[in-house]
């Protein structure tokens, strides 16, 4: 296998699932959403995010020990950026 990917979308995970609860679990801070489960939102995504990280490495570094024969593989973490409106249209002015 040339290309797999061990998480997809993890931001999508931490922030709608532990921030903004409108994934799963539903997680977040009462001033977000008062319908949501229970949470905090400050830092509740952080936290699912350090261990995304750490689980992401702990996938890799299997792969490597398992198939260290085959020298050509892409292991991929698909992210996605959040840029605050003010910052990008600052940028955007200079």
């Amino acid at each position: 296998m040339k290309h797999w990917i061990t998480l997809n979308e993890p931001w999508a995970y931490s922030r709608e699932g532990y921030s903004v609860g409108l994934f799963a679990p539903g997680r977040c801070s009462p001033q977000q959403d008062p319908t949501c489960l229970g949470g905090n939102s400050a830092t509740e995504p952080y936290i699912v995010t350090h261990n995304l990280l750490l689980a992401h490495a702990a996938a890799v570094d299997e792969y490597r020990k398992e198939y260290k024969v085959l020298l050509l593989f892409m292991a991929t973490l698909n992210l996605h950026i959040l840029l605050d409106f003010r910052i990008a249209t600052r940028i955007q002015l200079l």
